[in-house]
């Protein structure tokens, strides 16, 4: 393999880097509070610096590229607990410090904002940020025109109570398939080590089903572009050195409309949500109009001011909504969360026997998992999913992974860890995942 050496020259650790849409900039963030761009210079065949500049007023530890449908757009998160929106000023000289102008100060989350991740393109300009505190924030623009004003359109509530900074990070994946027929998201919790499937349905996003119940903390989290396949893949990292890889398969046929989210009691007939969040804790039936806060610019002498004559992209499938009733959103009814008993577990240990007794695993979707532990044995429950733990590798000495990733078709899967190696995964011809390289620091 073929390697060419960036002297990225941060000063202190490097926490994230990001390819852009078309592999021709990187963007790097590190403790140093320093956002750094390099451009792609096909003359030279070498990486160029665009520009350099103080990003937060803490390490920097996500960043994000948008679809370039959309402009130059960037989008970094901090420890300072805030997300902030970078856009490119091709007016002002590379190499300045004022090529990037911040747009918007996004500062909703009361913990570290660990992940961060514009969502695919058809969705239009939007970016999800996951916080320690338990939630997932879907952010939007609330005007086409600029983009110093952005509105929570939706929220994530992944963890039911909440969670603190000590609970670990919240990682978050986008599906990006357009073939689904909701708009889906995976979270991994570290407070309860599951891995759990969000869908949007009906201007809100429910809890759909857990993927996989960890025994260790989950570290990265990359859903794999489906490419015409018929099921989905998901990679995961975690802390003790494990890197797994599931497979998953929707049943199309199962009824999801409106009628198909409550079922009956068979104590006193009343309705039950098969869906977490719809109810709330007066089991009153949740209204779209969901109490969210509206975010705006807050300018910071400590980064780039942002330069309102920039012309951006139009912006396209905007469905944003605000209100200013309340400064909360409503937690989802905390009965009505697991137990989460249709899992695939880890095993923990690179077992190959473990992995063949869970395929043709069915998942409980959208039912049993999600409904109170009274009406456990309801029999009318429905199947979405069937999840297969298709690998599972200890190849990094034990020490954490950081990041999990894929290639642009799903083909090639990559793990990096703290033990200074990057690992490519590739599927073989018998449809198991194996190493196909490694690149390691100390070469």
């Amino acid at each position: 393999m073929k390697e060419k050496q960036l002297g990225i020259d941060h000063q202190d650790l490097i926490h994230d880097i990001e390819y852009n849409y078309y592999g021709t900039r990187i963007a790097t963030c590190s403790s140093d509070k320093k956002i750094k761009v390099y451009d792609w210079n096909s003359e030279t065949n070498s990486w160029e610096l665009n520009d350099q500049w103080r990003a937060h007023n803490s390490a920097v530890v996500c960043i994000s590229w948008s679809h370039p449908e959309y402009g130059e757009i960037l989008a970094s998160s901090s420890l300072d607990r805030g997300v902030r929106i970078w856009i490119e000023q091709k007016n002002q000289r590379k190499n300045s410090g004022m090529r990037w102008a911040c747009g918007a100060v996004l500062s909703d989350s009361i913990a570290t904002v660990h992940k961060i991740s514009f969502g695919p393109e058809y969705m239009g300009l939007t970016l999800a940020a996951a916080s320690s505190d338990g939630k997932v924030r879907i952010y939007s623009p609330s005007q086409s025109i600029n983009l110093q004003n952005w509105t929570i359109s939706s929220i994530i509530n992944a963890i039911p109570g909440g969670a603190t900074d000590s609970d670990g990070p919240l990682c978050f994946s986008w599906c990006d398939s357009q073939l689904s027929p909701f708009t889906m998201a995976a979270v991994g919790c570290n407070k309860i080590n599951y891995i759990m499937v969000f869908m949007y349905i009906k201007t809100r996003w429910v809890y759909a089903f857990e993927v996989s119940k960890c025994n260790s903390n989950i570290l990265s989290l990359h859903w794999a572009p489906q490419m015409g396949r018929s099921f989905h893949t998901i990679v995961a990292g975690f802390a003790d050195g494990f890197v797994r890889i599931y497979q998953i398969w929707l049943n199309k046929e199962s009824d999801l409309e409106s009628e198909s989210l409550f079922y009956l009691s068979p104590k006193n007939g009343s309705l039950i949500p098969r869906v977490s969040g719809l109810i709330d804790a007066n089991n009153s039936l949740v209204s779209d109009d969901s109490d969210i806060r509206h975010t705006t610019l807050e300018p910071s002498d400590t980064v780039n001011a942002p330069n309102t004559t920039t012309d951006h992209s139009v912006l396209r499938h905007s469905n944003t909504f605000s209100s200013t009733n309340s400064d909360t959103f409503p937690d989802f009814n905390k009965d009505s969360f697991p137990p989460l008993i249709s899992s695939v577990p880890s095993s923990g240990t690179n077992n190959t026997s473990n992995i063949n007794n869970n395929k043709n695993f069915n998942s409980n979707i959208l039912g049993q998992s999600a409904q109170p532990e009274d009406y456990s044995d309801i029999s009318n429950m429905f199947s979405l999913a069937r999840i297969e733990l298709v690998m599972e590798e200890n190849q990094h000495n034990g020490l954490p992974v950081r990041k999990v990733k894929s290639n642009a078709t799903g083909s090639v899967l990559i793990s990096c860890g703290d033990d200074g190696t990057t690992k490519l995964w590739k599927r073989s011809f018998n449809s198991k995942w194996e190493c196909n390289g490694i690149i390691s620091a100390e070469e």
